[in-house]
């Protein structure tokens, strides 16, 4: 469950708890250079697809009282844990 060139920290639980993932994901994002565009501690309210450009509008809130924002990407990846049954949407042009 770790990235091939970044192992867990040696003293790290078999079977780590949800906050030591975390941390280890926030600590890769920062030493790989991606912390900048990635956002945690947000919760995902809506994504969907533009039919103008054909780019994914995400609307989201930061913590439990922060206010919606839309943000617009090329594409959208949802990885929300690795003990959840995969869903894959029916998406026209999705293989």
């Amino acid at each position: 469950m770790t990235y091939r060139n970044t192992p867990f920290p040696e003293e790290t639980e078999l079977f780590p708890r949800a906050d030591t993932v975390c941390e280890y994901i926030q600590a890769y994002a920062k030493a790989h250079g991606v912390h900048n565009h990635t956002r945690f501690g947000c919760t995902v309210v809506r994504v969907r697809k533009t039919s103008e450009s054909g780019d994914w509008v995400v609307s989201s809130r930061q913590g439990m009282d922060g206010a919606e924002k839309e943000d617009e990407f090329d594409f959208v990846a949802i990885a929300n844990g690795h003990y959840e049954k995969v869903m894959i949407p029916t998406i026209p042009g999705l293989r």
